[in-house]
C-alpha cells in the first residue's frame, strides 16, 4: 500500500518498509521549515505495520496533532503512537491518554 505524503515544499511517497520521517532535522525526510520552533527536529515518523500505516509522534516533549479532513482531530502526546484508521472508540483512549481526568467531548 502506497503511502502519499504533500505539502506545499513537496511529494513523498513510502512504500511498507519505508519509514518517513518528518521534523526540523536535517536527517529527515521530509523537513519542515527550520525557522518553526514550534515543531521538533524529530518530530514523528509513519511506517507500515500490521496492515495499516502508523503515525508515531517522536518528539521528547511536544504534543502532535492530526485533524481530518471530516472535522476530527487527535493529540498524539510524546512517544504515542496511532494506526491510520481511528474509531470513535479510539478518538475516545487518546483522549484519555492525553488528558486524564478530563472528559471526551
Amino acid at each position: 500500500m502506497l503511502l502519499i505524503v504533500m505539502d506545499e515544499s513537496g511529494t513523498w511517497r513510502a512504500r511498507p518498509g519505508q519509514i518517513l520521517t518528518f521534523g526540523r532535522g536535517a536527517e529527515c525526510t521530509t523537513r519542515l521549515p527550520a525557522a518553526d520552533r514550534g515543531v521538533s527536529r524529530a518530530a514523528g515518523h509513519l511506517a507500515f505495520d500490521d496492515g495499516a500505516w502508523w503515525l508515531r509522534n517522536d518528539s521528547s516533549s511536544s504534543v502532535l496533532y492530526v485533524s481530518g479532513d471530516r472535522g476530527f482531530r487527535v493529540d498524539l502526546p510524546p512517544g504515542c503512537g496511532r494506526r491510520g484508521e481511528l474509531t470513535a472508540d479510539d478518538l475516545r483512549r487518546l483522549h484519555r491518554q492525553a488528558y486524564p481526568g478530563q472528559p471526551a467531548a
